[in-house]
């Protein structure tokens, strides 16, 4: 795609245009079932989808809405592949730490035979995208330029003030319950307002230190969500296995299964002890509004 001249003073758009840039680059290696660009455009898309109804002039018009519904198929259809990948990673390095039993070497073997055919829908599935479409909406929306730079910071400030409270108090409500699907929307959350501040950060309205702080939150909870997924997986293998009358192969998977639930725990005990709510309001200067209003 060809890069449109960009006005003198113009902020905006080669902040939007960056991130668009990315997600190309990444396609046709994510289209040939490679591990990290699938990786890649799943961040990509979500940065560029959180940024749009920021940047763009008309956040609401039918190109950004089209533009943004694409974005959200492209990082599904990549998702499934990247949790198989992780999965992966953390069954073999617990796999790692003892001798490999061949039950155990049978489950990661059918964890790869997972990961072998989701690739090959990865690409089916982004192929059925119309892409050529998405491309000449954000071409048109890239030669309309970025919105202007007051315009982006009352957006942001209006996201954060909205945003930010509401995360907090799910986390309050949350407490120490131990709620995996609840933490992975907790998670999803706390992802959008980092992306929030990586915009904010652009501009220099945020500290740099802000998208990292929400990061390690998103982190911690992506560690709590990989285990819980490789858990409900192994305990679908066990049930599998106990009906087939495989005793062993069940009781295999029962012992990962025992052993990424505790994991998860752990990493979500790790979570609460880093004060979440209270990085919240740090990262997005919630104190510093407040105060500012009270004055």
């Amino acid at each position: 795609m060809s890069r449109p001249a960009i006005p003198f003073g113009d902020r905006i758009t080669p902040l939007l245009q960056a991130r668009v840039q990315v997600l190309y680059q990444n396609l046709p290696r994510a289209l040939a079932g490679d591990e990290e660009p699938i990786h890649e455009i799943r961040v990509s898309g979500r940065r560029l989808r959180a940024a749009l109804p920021l940047m763009a002039p008309k956040p609401q018009g039918r190109r950004v809405r089209r533009a943004i519904r694409t974005l959200k198929e492209i990082v599904r259809a990549a998702g499934r592949s990247r949790d198989l990948d992780v999965s992966i990673a953390l069954f073999e390095r617990r796999l790692s730490k003892a001798p490999r039993r061949p039950d155990e070497a049978l489950l990661l073997k059918r964890l790869k035979a997972a990961r072998a055919r989701s690739r090959v829908r990865i690409g089916g599935s982004l192929l059925d995208l119309d892409m050529a479409a998405l491309r000449r909406d954000l071409r048109e929306v890239l030669l309309r330029g970025g919105a202007p730079l007051v315009v982006v910071r009352e957006r942001l400030g209006i996201d954060r003030g909205r945003e930010g409270p509401e995360v907090i108090q799910e986390i309050q409500s949350l407490g120490a319950r131990f709620e995996p699907v609840e933490l992975h929307r907790l998670r999803r959350r706390i992802r959008l307002m980092r992306y929030l501040t990586e915009v904010g950060a652009s501009i220099g309205d945020d500290p740099a230190e802000s998208p990292k702080e929400l990061k390690a939150l998103q982190d911690q909870l992506g560690l709590v969500h990989d285990a819980h997924v490789l858990g409900v997986w192994l305990e679908s293998q066990e049930r599998s296995a106990t009906k087939a009358g495989r005793p062993q192969l069940a009781a295999a998977a029962a012992r990962a299964r025992r052993a990424f639930l505790l994991m998860a725990r752990g990493r979500h005990r790790e979570f609460l002890g880093a004060q979440p709510a209270d990085v919240i309001r740090r990262a997005l200067r919630l104190e510093e509004a407040r105060d500012t209003a009270v004055s």
